[in-house]
């Protein structure tokens, strides 16, 4: 609500050349497929995309207007900020079909009643760039469907001057699939031959945000974390979540914390809100780390079987 809120406050300033986020552009379009009527009610409201250019995304991305827009973008861009990864990310919808203006709203391509996006964008690595190239209502998402759409980004955006060097997907089996099958020829490759022979390898990434999700939600349901000994001389530990919670009981009164991003919210989290990566952020941080070392070194910290005991 606050980015929302922010973002609206930015707009009034720049309303002659707006410049939508990613997430604004999602949420849009989200609203628009469900209710097309409720989504000009809204715009009557706030400063929202126009229909035709939520429609120029969803349309396939040989579209003119698309390559026109980022034609655009890029001339603005230094050189270094040309080099850049592809980002794609399914984003789930309600499944539902609206028929509006003569038009059915909501469809896949095929006519079936759309059940996620997938959504392209590209993100310079060497600056702040980043936008959304295209996204695409889908049904059944498979690696071939996922090699399609990503050839057509790629190939747009080679031709217009960006020089891709990554593609970046969550760990969903399909994408994993896609690396392996299309771009890895059978295996998983940690970098490939670019397509376009421009002396960059492609490396296929892995979101290192779902990862740091799932490594968190695997922490907080399992309550231990055994990490083993990766080199030679190494060792390996255990984690155990209960020292999390024991620390924010210890400093719940407290006016100065060490774990100050610890919240009450963090061990009683539903299954919408495990999704965020906030929670795992307030984990996984040097206060929370800081305050473990300093804990262990007070004697504070208890075993879990002493505090069951």
């Amino acid at each position: 609500m606050i980015n929302f809120t922010t973002e609206q406050l930015n707009l009034i300033k720049s309303i002659s050349n707006p410049r939508y986020s990613s997430d604004m552009l999602s949420l849009s379009y989200l609203i628009y497929v469900q209710s097309p009527n409720t989504y000009d009610l809204l715009k009557e409201v706030f400063f929202l995309p126009s229909v035709r250019y939520l429609k120029m995304l969803t349309q396939p991305i040989r579209n003119g207007d698309v390559r026109s827009y980022l034609k655009k973008r890029i001339e603005n861009l230094k050189e270094m900020e040309k080099y850049c990864i592809i980002i794609g990310d399914e984003v789930a919808t309600d499944k539902n079909c609206e028929y509006s203006n003569g038009k059915y709203h909501g469809l896949t391509e095929s006519g079936t009643v759309a059940t996620s996006m997938m959504v392209f964008m590209v993100s310079s690595v060497c600056g702040k760039f980043r936008d959304v190239v295209s996204m695409t209502p889908m049904h059944k998402l498979n690696a071939n469907i996922i090699n399609s759409l990503f050839q057509d980004v790629y190939e747009i955006l080679s031709n217009i001057g960006f020089i891709v060097i990554g593609v970046s997907m969550d760990n969903l089996a399909a994408n994993r699939r896609f690396y392996e099958k299309h771009l890895g020829g059978g295996f998983l490759h940690h970098s490939i031959e670019n397509f376009n022979g421009n002396g960059f390898p492609l490396y296929p990434l892995i979101d290192f945000t779902h990862i740091l999700k799932n490594i968190f939600n695997c922490f907080q349901r399992k309550y231990e974390f055994h990490c083993p000994s990766f080199y030679p001389g190494s060792h390996s530990f255990c984690a155990v979540f209960a020292h999390i919670h024991q620390i924010f009981e210890f400093e719940r009164n407290k006016n100065l914390k060490i774990a100050h991003k610890l919240k009450e919210k963090l061990f009683h989290l539903s299954s919408i809100e495990r999704v965020s990566v906030k929670h795992a952020l307030s984990v996984f941080c040097e206060s929370t780390l800081t305050a473990l070392k300093f804990y262990e070194l007070q004697k504070i910290l208890i075993s879990v079987a002493q505090s069951n005991s």
